[in-house]
């Protein structure tokens, strides 16, 4: 009895995995790093307590990686739902919209 590996073909879908993901962290570091400074806290604001700061802070980095996704999504999103609707173009114009 012998065991080979053979070669699979690559998919289309592990190759759009690497470009979504370099642009998702390429765009939310920065919207990480700059969201305390565009949405500054409320000079006359409660302060957060020392338990309520990891949570607070898990958010931002949620709201980052989230904005990332939808760039992302916005430009590499029309090809998945033109094979989710192949026979239509108009639906799948509409799926893309509506998800964006």
């Amino acid at each position: 009895m012998s065991v080979e590996a053979t070669a699979q073909p690559r998919s289309s879908s592990r190759r759009t995995w690497l470009p979504v993901l370099v642009l998702t962290v390429i765009i939310a570091v920065p919207a990480f790093l700059v969201n305390p400074i565009v949405w500054s806290p409320a000079p006359d604001g409660p302060v957060p307590t020392a338990a309520q700061l990891p949570y607070l802070i898990a958010m931002d980095l949620m709201q980052a990686v989230f904005l990332g996704l939808g760039v992302s999504f916005l430009l590499f999103g029309l090809p998945i739902m033109r094979n989710i609707s192949p026979d239509s173009k108009t639906r799948a114009w509409a799926m893309y919209l509506s998800i964006a």
